[in-house]
């Protein structure tokens, strides 16, 4: 109703529901209701045409499901850990793990 009223170029007053102003105009004979469904019809076939333009980018904008895989980690030592002195370019691997000895338990 607001886009018919904006394409009759009515004046907005503080207040007034769009509604009011289309009701105003016909009552004072600036507009007949012919022309109020002629507006009200195109305003609807222009909302219709932006939802589809705009369609891909609302679909591509809605939440995706999001799977939360729950992990559970070890528990992480910070210290010195013995490594060996490796060739250039060649992958240092922190990942190796000693089994623990009996006093780190």
């Amino acid at each position: 109703m607001a886009l018919a009223a904006e394409l009759a170029c009515l004046p907005t007053f503080e207040g007034a529901t769009p509604e009011q102003a289309m009701e105003a105009a016909v009552r004072t004979g600036v507009l007949d209701r012919d022309q109020v469904f002629k507006m009200m019809s195109k305003a609807y076939d222009m909302i219709e045409d932006a939802n589809a333009e705009l369609m891909p980018f609302f679909h591509a904008k809605r939440p995706q499901e999001v799977h939360v895989k729950e992990t559970k980690l070890g528990v992480m030592f910070i210290g010195e850990m013995p490594t060996e002195r490796l060739a250039e370019g060649a992958a240092l691997d922190l990942t190796r793990v000693d089994a623990p000895s009996e006093k780190d338990q």
